[in-house]
């Protein structure tokens, strides 16, 4: 059996990486690839329910932090579980907690997870903004133009320290506004070619 190609999405809320993915999923299975899309905060958020009568995954960060690493490692471990031939990961390089930052993928969950390509999506942060002001299917905490984009400046610093531990190389794709089959394009080419 081969092993699954393991491909970490991340970006901050609001830059599209759902819908990026919905597309990069066509594009792929038009070239008979099984492909598989996890989304790590619903994983987290299945164990949540259980473990702590959490209701949504806006409530995740609210949790203790060590239970927050401990959701982190459960999902890891039925993600690595996975086996279709390419599965995509849906998740974030850092998560806002109460006044701090986590990491959203620390050593021991890249560990697990074994990533071949870590690809980071972003969008200039007002369009980010007004995505998310328009997302009324979550309780996201209304940060500021300035905030998003001390954010998105993070998680390129993080982007380069998760491809060195994981050994794995990395893309960035700008999901600009009504640009989603250009950015779903360059990842499906990228994830052919892995």
């Amino acid at each position: 059996m081969v092993e699954a190609k393991r491909v970490l999405v991340v970006g901050i809320a609001g830059v599209g990486k759902t819908t990026v993915l919905n597309r990069v999923k066509e594009i792929l299975k038009e070239k008979d690839l099984k492909v598989e899309s996890l989304t790590y905060g619903t994983l987290m958020l299945e164990e949540a329910e259980r473990l702590h009568k959490v209701k949504d995954r806006d409530e995740l960060r609210k949790l203790k932090l060590q239970e927050q690493r401990e959701l982190q490692i459960s999902a890891a471990k039925k993600i690595s579980k996975a086996n279709s031939d390419i599965v995509l990961i849906d998740t974030h390089l850092l998560i806002k907690s109460g006044n701090i930052y986590l990491p959203g993928l620390p050593f021991d969950v890249i560990k697990k997870l074994k990533p071949k390509l870590i690809i980071l999506i972003e969008a200039p942060a007002k369009e980010i903004l007004k995505r998310r002001k328009k997302d009324s299917s979550r309780k996201r905490e209304t940060l500021s133009k300035r905030a998003i984009e001390e954010e998105l400046k993070m998680e390129r610093e993080l982007l380069g320290t998760c491809a060195t531990l994981a050994g794995a190389p990395m893309l960035r794709v700008m999901n600009r506004e009504n640009e989603v089959d250009k950015a779903a394009k360059i990842i499906g080419e990228s994830l052919i070619n892995l």
